[in-house]
């Protein structure tokens, strides 16, 4: 589970930086497409890793810590697709990552722990 947290924290986080930069780094016609296709491709990569990693239904088979601290990262890309109009966060996430992060968002409390401003579409 260590290990988990930390490959979430030092090489996924990394990951999606560069998609965060162009979404609220920048200003629109700032925003360099190629950078956000190459960070893109890099993101694939990284969440068909975790997608190696994980056992069941969750990353180390249940609930636990590793799930909780990569889930922001994956979170917060549905917050960059408010800015990057053409960036669709279900791209980059294998199908298994895609019915993890469901399998997170269906937690009873997860509405409660939601950033309220996230929930707010931006442009």
């Amino acid at each position: 589970m260590r290990r988990l947290i930390a490959e979430a924290d030092n090489y996924f986080d990394k990951a999606t930086d560069p998609v965060v930069d162009e979404a609220f780094a920048k200003k629109p016609e700032e925003r360099d497409s190629a950078r956000l296709a190459a960070a893109l491709d890099a993101l694939r990569e990284e969440t068909a890793l975790f997608t190696r990693y994980m056992r069941g239904d969750y990353l180390a088979g249940a609930l636990s810590a590793a799930d909780f601290a990569l889930y922001p990262m994956v979170g917060f890309l549905d917050r960059c697709a408010t800015r990057l109009p053409l960036f669709e966060p279900a791209s980059v996430l294998t199908p298994q990552l895609a019915a993890w992060k469901a399998r997170i968002e269906a937690l009873p409390y997860f509405d409660k722990t939601y950033p309220p401003h996230w929930k707010k579409q931006e442009s």
